[in-house]
């Protein structure tokens, strides 16, 4: 969990999630190029069960007096010869009557 919680510290702090910028980040005394690598096994290594995620998630958004707003995204890329699909479930926001 240590690594995890690098991540989560570095992305609030450097607004992005890009890795290589992540890996700058930490308060270590590793070089950044064995973070970053550290970050990649973590992401390739770690699985985070799904429902816990979601119930994470849920716990800690507040739930509107109307429900929640989904919106629902499928994209297929391709990547060389590899073949990426994509499903994202995402909650809208309002904003003074407005959505984002």
């Amino acid at each position: 969990m240590t690594c995890l919680l690098m991540l989560v510290l570095a992305v609030i702090a450097e607004l992005t999630v890009s890795l290589v910028w992540l890996s700058k980040h930490p308060d270590t005394e590793a070089d950044s190029r064995s973070v970053y690598r550290r970050f990649q096994r973590f992401f390739a290594l770690c699985r985070l069960p799904s429902k816990a995620v979601g119930r994470l998630v849920l716990a800690l958004v507040p739930k509107p007096d109307d429900g929640w707003i989904l919106a629902m995204d499928r994209t297929n890329w391709q990547f060389g010869r590899t073949h990426v699909a994509l499903l994202d479930l995402w909650w809208v926001e309002r904003l003074e009557d407005s959505v984002l």
